[in-house]
C-alpha cells in the first residue's frame, strides 16, 4: 500500500512540475528528472 502511495504522490509532484515548466524551465527540468527515477524505480534498477 505505501509504494502505491508514493507512486501516486510522484506523479502528482511529476504533473504538477510539468505544468509550471510550460513558463519555467528548471521546474521542467526537475519533471524531466523526477519522471526518469520513477521509471527506474519501477524497473528494479
Amino acid at each position: 500500500m505505501d509504494s502505491r502511495f508514493d507512486l501516486i504522490f510522484q506523479g502528482l509532484i511529476i504533473s504538477v512540475l510539468r505544468d509550471l515548466g510550460q513558463r519555467d524551465p528548471q521546474a521542467r527540468q526537475q519533471a524531466t528528472e523526477l519522471a526518469r527515477a520513477v521509471l527506474k524505480q519501477l524497473n528494479g534498477a
